[in-house]
């Protein structure tokens, strides 16, 4: 599990942001996810994959209320992919899982992409190390380092490689070129 100094660390003190924990459980953030945003924290930023500059609606830290069939979900907002304002990753209140949401010209279409909120925020840390650490990395380094990363990840959060097309499963891959 990546912590604070980690993530401040690799993204930069002015790059990770800790929401308060009281406000995050009014707002009806389950305790352990509210008590991981304060102590953890989010980067604000992560090439491609991340970030908490969205423009348009939804916005960042919001809690939306969705009809999801013949169910009412509350859903609170995360942030969306650094190029795609039409795409939300979000926590689903009431299961934990962390899911993108595009609202593109097919009609609205959701993945899960992790397990818990924990998993969303390793799988930003370590891909990030990942490029980091293999930045002036021959192609054949860099390739055996995105192996292994998707293997930690795969046994980490089997659900978000559960297809060959999947969310993480593409960005794994594409680590993989």
């Amino acid at each position: 599990m990546a912590t604070h100094i980690e993530l401040v660390h690799l993204f930069g003190e002015d790059n990770v942001i800790n929401l308060d924990v009281n406000a995050s459980l009014k707002r009806g953030i389950p305790a352990e996810d509210a008590k991981l945003l304060a102590e953890v924290g989010l980067p604000t930023f992560v090439d491609v994959l991340f970030t908490l500059k969205v423009q348009g609606l939804p916005k960042v830290f919001t809690v939306v209320p969705v009809e999801s069939g013949d169910e009412s979900v509350r859903i609170f907002i995360l942030g969306s992919p650094t190029d795609s304002p039409e795409i939300r990753y979000f926590l689903d209140l009431k299961r934990r899982y962390v899911v993108l949401l595009s609202t593109g010209p097919h009609g609205p279409q959701a993945e899960i992409v992790n397990h818990s909120l924990d998993d969303f925020i390793e799988f930003l840390y370590r891909i990030s190390l990942h490029k980091e650490n293999t930045a002036e990395a021959t192609v054949e380094e860099r390739r055996r380092g995105a192996h292994d990363l998707h293997k930690a990840l795969a046994e980490r959060d089997p659900m978000a490689f559960s297809a060959p097309d999947t969310w993480w499963s593409m960005v794994l891959n594409a680590l993989k070129q």
